[in-house]
């Protein structure tokens, strides 16, 4: 790979879902770095809005495998066939309990974080192999690795499934020149409540439910207005792909901010009941939601 300290502009970076929240944050940052960046968004609005503002834009739909191979064949024709970094940005979120979604609203959840993000993947890994070089770094999530949130369950199975895959990748490419890392951020605001609250009543009827006065607390909840402004800055994700990029060795996996790295060695290292115990008073203390 070109060295991005003094050729960043001979650097070409691919990433997914960059309509808003990380996706949006990284494209605008890694350009201004002096990046080439190809910001790809699923709807046409949102890509005509990206090449309004400066982005190298294409349309990217990770639900239809028809969408990614076209994708696929005009990045590959704009750049010449060459490309150093994928960033799997785009993701989305399905809330409700494990019993009330559907298989429809599952598959939505995995066609999106892990299949769609696999097949990209996967059809690209030919371009990094032809010069022998290649990052490729998945955004994930701090509920991913068995940490199963309540309501949020089938979102952290898609995640978990995504990182589990590419660790069996990061494996798979070694010696390829091809390195594979995983960025887990957590406690930032992207707008992603907004949108699970927006999807939520497409997949579950809360009246129906047996945990009706639990939605009703967590709707409230997450219709809050965020008052911590800290976490609307969402350069720090941002630099760290950036760091990943750069590296001559880059990290497995980074977690971030500190309240996520906690998070992630109390998984690994506190047993079961415990989690679930401090989970559980977590949840009555800042939701109301008695489990």
């Amino acid at each position: 790979m070109k060295e991005m300290n003094g050729n960043r502009s001979g650097t070409t970076v691919l990433i997914t879902g960059c309509s808003s929240g990380f996706g949006r944050c990284l494209a605008e940052y890694l350009k201004k770095k002096g990046y080439r960046v190809l910001a790809t968004a699923r709807r046409e609005e949102d890509v005509k809005t990206l090449s309004q503002s400066g982005q190298e834009s294409f349309l990217l739909d990770l639900n239809s495998s028809d969408s990614i191979k076209s994708a696929v064949r005009d990045i590959i024709a704009s750049t010449g066939g060459r490309l150093d970094v994928l960033v799997n940005n785009a993701g989305l979120a399905v809330m409700g309990a494990v019993e009330d979604l559907s298989r429809a609203a599952v598959r939505q959840q995995f066609e999106t974080n892990l299949f769609g993000a696999l097949e990209l993947t996967a059809l690209l890994i030919p371009v990094f192999r032809k010069t022998g070089q290649g990052k490729i770094i998945f955004i994930s999530s701090p509920n991913s690795n068995g940490f199963g949130y309540p309501f949020l369950g089938i979102e952290a199975a898609s995640k978990s499934a995504l990182e589990t895959a590419a660790v069996a990748l990061r494996r798979e490419l070694r010696g390829s020149g091809i390195w594979v890392s995983t960025v887990c951020p957590g406690e930032f605001h992207t707008g992603l409540f907004n949108r699970l609250l927006a999807e939520f009543s497409k997949n579950v009827n809360p009246e129906n439910s047996v945990h009706r006065e639990r939605y009703q607390r967590l709707i409230e909840n997450f219709s809050q207005p965020e008052t911590d402004s800290r976490k609307f800055n969402l350069v720090p994700v941002a630099e760290a792909v950036r760091k990943i990029i750069e590296s001559k060795n880059p990290p497995r996996r980074v977690l971030l901010p500190l309240g996520t790295r906690i998070h992630y060695l109390a998984h690994v290292f506190l047993p079961e009941w415990l989690q679930d115990l401090f989970l559980f008073r977590k949840m009555k203390k800042k939701i109301g939601i008695d489990m």
